[in-house]
């Protein structure tokens, strides 16, 4: 379960085990203000609520264990965030946050408000109709992890709550190691709700951004979204005392053990591309009634004429970023690696087991049965990938697919050799 400080969801943010990790939970520790800016208003003012009172939502809301604590306010040129082009530095106010001060995981963190938000303690900066909120977590225990997967879309929609009427919109991206996800709902009344999670790849832990709101607000929900996802964070304490990922157990079905032993037969061995550009080819055993859609970069498999448009077969030579030999075991199993963002995605892994050069991780999701393979050559530039994402309908055709991808064996592995 995805989980953010604005309605105050307990069990998330549990800590690693180490000694190091022996903190204080947030809700002890007081505000820290230490700065006092130059043309903005005064900390003093800044956390003193506003004269309206905040709603009873905002007022109540429960910070998880990493709740962000007030540093000061700042100017532009003191804060490491960059605005949004269309939105100007005088109707904005800068600040200084900080998560975990004085611990192993202390995380700095620069952020903008609406102009004239103020600060409340537990409850983030409000207008007091509307707000934003700031909260660090682990989701879960605290270790490196494919960040990336877990905020996928689809990771999104069961623990997302909006109204019904509300129009829904997701983006997600990285610069680097870095990366951002956002979902938004806007009502036709102009209230809605915006959730963000910011995280670096080699981090334990993200930083997380509700807001709220309200109906009639001056201010639009993408607009303060927009400022969320501005925000700056200077990861290098959290990722120095990052705890690695978790190790991984091998898993593997009966099923899946009688297809290694013996893959499935009635079909031919056939050399086929991998696309049109990178002229990468692949011998594969495809039944008789296989059909190939060949792509720039991919081709897609059918395994037959009743199969569900839902599903889905493809395979790729792919090297995932810039090309060249390397541990292909360990970067596509590190949290950043196809094989870490598949597990990620998977409500339940049936299968995770290491073949013979090379990985299979297969299981239930939100979007269809997954499952993917890939066989890889230490000394090639690019290694093989063969995906499955099967509807429902299909689950009876998963072990034929899956057979389909243990067969294949890349004919560039020889030529690097």
């Amino acid at each position: 379960m995805l989980c953010f400080a604005i309605a105050g969801c307990g069990g998330a943010g549990e800590q690693p085990q180490d000694p190091a990790a022996a903190e204080p939970a947030a809700t002890t520790r007081e505000p820290i203000v230490t700065t006092t800016p130059v043309s903005e208003p005064s900390v003093a003012d800044t956390a003193t609520p506003s004269s309206t009172d905040p709603p009873a939502a905002i007022a109540s809301a429960t910070p998880l264990p990493g709740a962000i604590e007030l540093l000061g306010a700042a100017t532009e040129g003191e804060t490491t965030v960059r605005l949004p082009r269309d939105i100007a530095p005088s109707s904005v106010d800068f600040y200084r946050l900080v998560a975990d001060q004085g611990t192993a995981h202390e995380l700095q963190v620069d952020v903008v408000v609406p102009a004239g938000w103020k600060f409340v303690e537990g409850a983030g900066f409000t207008d007091g109709e509307s707000s934003m909120t700031f909260v660090v977590d682990c989701n879960g225990e605290c270790r490196q992890r494919a960040w990336s997967a877990e905020f996928g879309q689809d990771s999104w929609v069961g623990d997302f709550v909006a109204p019904d009427d509300a129009r829904h919109s997701f983006g997600s991206g990285s610069i680097g190691d870095e990366g951002r996800s956002s979902i938004r709902a806007v009502s036709d009344d102009a209230s809605g709700v915006s959730r963000t999670a910011i995280y670096h790849a080699q981090g334990d832990r993200f930083l997380g951004c509700d807001v709220t709101i309200a109906a009639g607000s001056s201010i639009a929900v993408e607009t303060v979204s927009d400022l969320c996802e501005a925000t700056a964070a200077d990861w290098e304490t959290v990722i120095s005392s990052a705890l690695p990922p978790a190790p991984i157990t091998q898993v593997v079905s009966d099923e899946l053990a009688q297809l290694i032993d013996a893959p499935a037969s009635g079909a031919t061995l056939q050399v086929v591309p991998t696309g049109d550009f990178d002229e990468h080819f692949v011998e594969i055993a495809l039944p008789d009634s296989a059909e190939l859609d060949t792509g720039a970069f991919s081709t897609d498999i059918t395994l037959d004429e009743f199969q569900s448009i839902f599903s889905e077969v493809s395979i790729s030579a792919t090297c995932g970023g810039v090309c060249g030999a390397r541990d292909w075991e360990s970067e596509l199993n590190a949290p950043s690696g196809i094989l870490s963002e598949t597990r990620a995605r998977l409500n339940n892994i049936d299968n995770d087991t290491a073949l013979e050069n090379g990985w299979i991780v297969g299981g239930p999701s939100s979007l269809g049965y997954v499952v993917q393979v890939v066989r890889f050559d230490n000394a090639a530039s690019q290694y093989f990938s063969c995906r499955i994402r099967a509807d429902g309908a299909d689950a009876d055709l998963v072990a034929e697919l899956t057979s389909i991808c243990l067969s294949a064996s890349p004919t560039w592995f020889s030529e690097a050799g």
